[in-house]
Order: structure tokens, then C-alpha cells, then sequence
């Protein structure tokens, strides 16, 4: 093991702060000696660029099948965005563009479901992927 004594901040370097229970009393902090350690902890502290998204849309629609979501890191922010479905959500991190992209999800399936008979090729297909995904609850 590796002894190194910490900054007044708490923090070595770009890492974040540890937690109380890796810092001793004495605000030294102990780490590994390995190269696979090191690595696997950059892994494990790396945003994801792609998560399952299963959360319900709206109070009238449940999630029968997670939406695969790619996370873009842009100028102005984040964007989340559904290949599938070729729909974006936009915001200042990661929950604002999930959010965003929650309320376009529940947008468009209400907007769809009421047009679901004039609907063009493409918008039908997109129409069949969302009912994949998302249906209404059943009226009681």
C-alpha cells in the first residue's frame, strides 16, 4: 500500500473527495499500488455514454421495455438522445436532458396515439418502436 497525504481541500489531484471511511484521522489516504486498480477505479467513476431508461413517462403510460439512451455532452450541455426513435432531450447535465427527453417521449405517444390513423410511413414506424416501449394503462 501506498501512503499519501492529502491536499487541505481533501483531494489528490483531479480526483474527487474520499469518503470519511478511506481517510484516517490523520487526513492521509490509503490506495493501492496497482496499475489495475487505478485503472478500474477511472473506469467505475466514468460517466456512462449509454444507459437503459425505464422510468415512467406520464401517470397514464408504463414502461414495458427500457429505452436505450445515449448521453452527448455538448457546448451548452447535455443531450440525451434515443437512436430509435431519433429523439432528443436537451439540458444543463444529465437528469435535465432525461427529464426532457421523459416529457418529449410522453409528447409524442399521446400525439401519435391520437393521429395513429393519418399517420405517414415514417411516422407510423416510429409510432410501432414507441408501442414497444410505452403503453397506457389500463382504464379502471
Amino acid at each position: 500500500m501506498i501512503i499519501e497525504t492529502l491536499s487541505e481541500e481533501g483531494v489528490k489531484g483531479d480526483l474527487a473527495p474520499c469518503s470519511s471511511s478511506a481517510v484516517g484521522r490523520s487526513g492521509t489516504l490509503l490506495t493501492e499500488a496497482s496499475e489495475e486498480t487505478n485503472e478500474s477505479f477511472l473506469r467505475l467513476n466514468q460517466p456512462q455514454a449509454e444507459l437503459l431508461y425505464g422510468a415512467s413517462l406520464h401517470p397514464l403510460l408504463h414502461t414495458l421495455k427500457p429505452f436505450l439512451v445515449t448521453f452527448e455532452r455538448l457546448d451548452s450541455g447535455t443531450a440525451a438522445y434515443i437512436q430509435d426513435l431519433e429523439e432528443y432531450g436537451f439540458g444543463e447535465n444529465r437528469s435535465e436532458a432525461l427529464d426532457d427527453l421523459r416529457r418529449t417521449l410522453a409528447e409524442l405517444y399521446f400525439s401519435l396515439e391520437h393521429e395513429q390513423n393519418r399517420l405517414s410511413g415514417y411516422l407510423s414506424s416510429v409510432w410501432q418502436v414507441l408501442q414497444c416501449h410505452v403503453a397506457r394503462w389500463p382504464r379502471r
